[in-house]
């Protein structure tokens, strides 16, 4: 990265990249499990429960990764 990149500010699509792919994750597991699954299956409860377990680790993960820079 060279300093004139370095020191560009971020838009907030970029500040917020993560967050929009985590919202997209969570929306296309709850539209797969319902649709494999259907409504008022267990599965589906499992299925969108586990994914939303997994969305705050990464966006922690990714604060991490960007903290650490």
């Amino acid at each position: 990265m060279s300093p004139a990149e370095a020191g560009r500010r971020l838009s907030s699509f970029e500040r917020y990249l993560s967050v929009w792919v985590a919202l997209c994750i969570v929306e296309l597991a709850v539209a797969t499990a319902v649709s494999l699954f259907g409504l008022t299956s267990g599965a589906t409860l499992a299925t969108v429960v586990g994914v939303l377990v997994e969305v705050p680790v990464m966006l922690s993960v990714c604060a991490f990764c960007n903290r650490a820079r």
